[in-house]
């Protein structure tokens, strides 16, 4: 299964385009939306019928410029919620937890660990792969080193080290655009602003 991944796309139309192309010239199973699909809550409904043109299936968190109108927007026009939910594609799991300590709807530490740990508990468990999927990035990672604004999520690694997931596919800094490092046995990706494609 091909899964490509991407986040921050902020309302921009021109990204937006960029990744219609970018699905036209690369088969795509799966689209995962890592959050901030649009900017300040400003809901765009021509970012949404050009992603609804793409003929994969879409998931997504919500980031930190989604408020709650948003995010329910996103679920009535088809785009499937991993926000302390799960899916199955195949024989790979998706989990996750969107948000954050910042922005239009605010989560603790503690209630990001435990949507994480909700979420995970409902996928079976004989999986090849489990991916989880959040905003932001976990605290402690090289991803947060490239900015001394934007912090890290000691919950989201403490569900790396907990939950063991094969990847966490992130976004949120954006000057970590396309930045992969191992973090105990899970794969961590920041898809800001870019596209990574995954044979899963």
């Amino acid at each position: 299964m091909r899964i490509l991944a991407t986040g921050d796309l902020h309302g921009d139309i021109d990204l937006v385009n960029s990744l219609i192309s970018f699905v036209a010239n690369n088969p795509v199973d799966v689209l995962l939306l890592c959050g901030d699909i649009f900017c300040d809550a400003y809901y765009d409904s021509k970012i949404v019928l050009r992603l609804k043109s793409l003929n994969v299936r879409i998931y997504f968190v919500p980031g930190n410029h989604e408020s709650i109108i948003n995010y329910e927007l996103l679920k009535d026009n088809g785009f499937k919620s991993l926000h302390g939910s799960f899916a199955i594609c195949d024989d790979v799991g998706l989990f996750g937890c969107g948000f954050g300590e910042v922005g239009f709807y605010r989560l603790s530490n503690e209630e990001m660990k435990n949507i994480l740990i909700s979420s995970n508990s409902k996928l079976e468990k004989n999986l090849s792969k489990r991916i989880m999927v959040t905003h932001i990035h976990p605290k402690g990672s090289n991803i947060e080193k490239f900015s001394s604004i934007v912090k890290g999520s000691s919950a989201i690694t403490e569900a790396i080290f907990l939950l063991k997931p094969d990847y966490l596919f992130c976004s949120h800094v954006h000057e970590a655009k396309g930045y992969e490092e191992i973090m105990g046995q899970t794969k961590v990706v920041n898809v800001s602003k870019c596209f990574k494609l995954f044979n899963i």
